[in-house]
């Protein structure tokens, strides 16, 4: 995370306001919330704020990977050149969709909301998508799993450090 906030203030600060900057990085699938509230508590942004922004930037991709997903997928299959990029993808996801496809609304709730590695709203989506879920229901516990894990990650960005450091 020093390399990503040594980037902003060495090439892009001066240009692009620190606060848009956490959005974007919010969307940046694998860094997603829980990077974008590390960078914010090391980018000194207020609590609210930074909560506020990385919600945003984090909520942004839900939409077009739950519809837009499974075709994307089968384009990259039907292409020679990039067929094994769209296969190696699929098989990534249904390794990680057992849990939520053993406990539905819950389980995607859960593989949004803990902040591990290889989850998060890219990942949930794009399972969320090949599973069939409707998409009131995916964005639903996708949204309640956010909320999860803001709490998480504000308490190990914001409350923990200022507790002990």
């Amino acid at each position: 995370m020093d390399i990503i906030i040594s980037f902003y203030n060495d090439s892009i600060g001066p240009f692009l306001p620190k606060e848009i900057f956490l959005i974007i990085l919010s969307t940046i699938p694998f860094i997603e919330l829980r990077g974008g509230m590390i960078a914010a508590s090391l980018l000194k942004i207020p609590y609210l704020q930074a909560v506020l922004l990385c919600l945003a930037g984090n909520t942004i991709p839900i939409p077009f990977v739950l519809v837009l997903g499974r075709r994307i997928l089968q384009l990259l299959k039907r292409n020679q050149t990039t067929a094994f990029i769209g296969k190696a993808i699929e098989d990534k996801v249904a390794m990680k969709s057992a849990m939520v496809k053993k406990y539905e609304f819950m389980g995607l709730f859960f593989f949004v909301g803990i902040p591990i590695p290889g989850s998060g709203i890219w990942s949930g989506s794009l399972i969320a998508s090949l599973l069939d879920f409707s998409v009131k229901r995916a964005v639903c516990a996708q949204v309640m799993g956010l909320i999860l894990c803001i709490s998480i990650m504000s308490f190990l960005t914001y409350v923990f450090p200022n507790l002990f450091f």
